[in-house]
């Protein structure tokens, strides 16, 4: 009977001790299985933030240009919303980008300063040419940010006539 008794609290015991072991185990495979879907969800997320922040660059970029390319063909041109654009690229744009685009900022206003005062016309070409060079240089940066390839190069640009000329 003793035996019976002895092999019955072993048994006891044995289930016990598996069932905890049992138990330590399954926590610790949740564990690495929720530290693995957060770390993948972190992974999503991470790329959808810089996904968005890549947008929010070219739309900056590409509105920044546009009002650049404006004050080249005198149209309406708001410095103060530039101004704010350029804010935004020291921001967000590399040392590269800023390193151009804040210059082709002061160079969009001197056009303009120019053309509206009808200075002599070496004076507004030299301006605008000023402004053209820190414009491809600011676009070879920004490309260069975004991982976007040179395009092929192309036959030399066509003076640019200004409007009213």
């Amino acid at each position: 009977m003793t035996t019976a008794i002895v092999g019955l609290v072993g048994v006891i015991v044995g289930s016990a001790l598996t069932a905890l072991l049992n138990f330590y185990l399954q926590r610790a495979a949740d564990r690495r299985r929720w530290e693995r879907e957060d770390a993948l969800q972190r992974q999503h997320w991470e790329r959808e933030d810089q996904a968005g922040l890549r947008a929010e660059r070219i739309s900056l970029y590409r509105d920044y240009v546009a009002q650049v390319h404006r004050v080249m063909d005198t149209l309406e041109f708001n410095p103060d919303e530039m101004r704010l654009m350029m804010y935004q690229i020291e921001l967000l744009g590399s040392a590269e980008v800023v390193k151009w685009g804040v210059p082709l900022f002061f160079d969009a206003l001197d056009v303009d300063g120019e053309s509206r005062i009808r200075p002599p016309k070496s004076k507004i070409d030299e301006a605008t040419d000023t402004l053209n060079r820190h414009l491809h240089k600011f676009n070879q940066a920004v490309r260069a940010e975004l991982g976007i390839p040179e395009p092929p190069p192309s036959p030399p640009p066509r003076p640019i006539k200004r409007h009213g000329e």
